[in-house]
């Protein structure tokens, strides 16, 4: 019987952790709603943060998948950082 595992015992703990992925996508997707407000409302931190996206965002243009997500963040960066 070495190494045979129940199946739906299997079953439960793939849906825990998919249920903890969720759980933590939801999460990032509040404390980014969060932060856009905060950046809208405080003019510092909207600067601060189009920075910061201007700066990462040309580090992940340096490779060809990285021009997918780092154009974008350079735009949403350059609109935070002069609005």
């Amino acid at each position: 019987m070495g190494g045979v595992l129940n199946p739906a015992i299997d079953r439960r703990n793939s849906l825990v952790k998919i249920a903890g992925m969720n759980g933590t996508i939801i999460l990032a997707l509040i404390l980014l709603g969060l932060l856009a407000v905060a950046a809208l409302t405080f003019k510092p931190l909207r600067k601060t943060m189009g920075l910061l996206l201007v700066i990462l965002g040309a580090i992940a243009c340096l490779t060809f998948f990285g021009l997918i997500i780092g154009v974008p963040m350079i735009i949403v960066g350059g609109i935070l950082l002069f609005i």
